[in-house]
């Protein structure tokens, strides 16, 4: 709000604001839709038979336990 009294110069800076919100907007939403996407793809593979399925919480629970290296 401080820039709204400061005449033209301050609309410059809340365009610049804006613009940079409207960037941070896109690339999160872009983020998001990635998310949705890969979740719904493995979701559709849980009608798939088991051998066949893509999960990965399932594929680490089926690997040998990690040695521990120190």
């Amino acid at each position: 709000l401080l820039l709204a009294e400061g005449g033209p110069e301050s609309c410059d800076g809340v365009r610049a604001i804006a613009t940079a919100k409207v960037t941070d907007l896109k690339h999160r939403i872009a983020d998001l839709q990635a998310l949705r996407d890969g979740l719904t793809r493995l979701v559709a593979t849980c009608e798939k038979p088991r051998a066949e399925r893509e999960c990965p919480i399932l594929y680490e629970l089926d690997l040998p336990p990690r040695e521990v290296s120190r």
